[in-house]
């Protein structure tokens, strides 16, 4: 099993545990009420191939945690609609093969904690695309005022 995607499943444990044991797990989705608990997980020892990971409309999730050595190749991670996540896990700052990050649908004090130079900005720095809102920050410039930023990351202001 290279792929898993799961929505509406309703799990109440941390599918994490479970799911690391895969071990050609390439892609893993868990989409709208696949897992219904407020905390979850991952451990390092799992996910030796995992590359993408989307969380997508886990809308009871509170916390995330990502030990260090977890998520060994994660490249791509995608979080959508989790509208009571908290902050990104720390950990994350130690999955150094994370090429893109996706957030959007946030709790505002989430977002406002990885904002450039924010609170938890340390955490993602490392990565050299971060979209927020399917806008690509631009690592001069504060992600929150991108009203100026078409869906491209183009300043429309230096372009006129």
């Amino acid at each position: 099993i290279v792929e898993v995607t799961l929505s509406a499943s309703g799990l109440a444990e941390n599918p994490m545990q479970t799911l690391k044991e895969f071990p050609n797990l390439i892609i893993l989705q868990l989409f709208s009420e696949s897992y219904t608990g407020k905390d979850m997980v991952c451990s390092p020892g799992g996910f030796p191939q995992l590359k993408v990971l989307k969380l997508w409309k886990l809308e009871k999730l509170e916390k995330w945690e990502v030990e260090k050595g977890a998520l060994p190749t994660l490249e791509d991670l995608e979080i959508r609609s989790c509208v009571k996540l908290e902050m990104l896990p720390d950990g994350l700052r130690h999955v150094r093969t994370l090429k893109k990050l996706k957030l959007s649908n946030m709790l505002k004090e989430c977002m406002d904690r990885i904002e450039y130079q924010g609170q938890d900005w340390d955490k993602i720095a490392h990565v050299p695309d971060i979209y927020i809102e399917d806008t690509l920050v631009d690592k001069g410039t504060d992600v929150a005022d991108h009203s100026q930023m078409d869906h491209q990351g183009q300043d429309w202001d230096k372009i006129a």
